[in-house]
């Protein structure tokens, strides 16, 4: 059951690049706004950076979480009912 979950959030990360290069697209469109309306105190390299810092992070904590996912489903498999 925990092996499913890691696998329903790696599946999940998969679709992060084109979701970035969505808001990447309706960032560029406000900005093509803001001298009209307001000047925007970030850059669309900010942005980036942290969802990039968020990935890198949620990466990370499931690299730690597999190996144990996997343990535990071995273990609920193989144990006698």
């Amino acid at each position: 059951m925990a092996s499913t979950a890691t696998n329903s959030i790696l599946e999940a990360m998969k679709e992060v690049p084109s979701m970035k290069e969505n808001l990447k697209k309706a960032f560029k469109d406000l900005q093509s706004f803001s001298p009209f309306l307001l000047r925007l105190p970030f850059q669309w390299s900010d942005i980036d950076g942290h969802f990039s810092s968020i990935e890198r992070s949620i990466n990370l904590c499931i690299s730690h979480l597999k190996p144990d996912a996997e343990a535990m489903n071995t273990l609920l498999t193989t144990s006698p009912k």
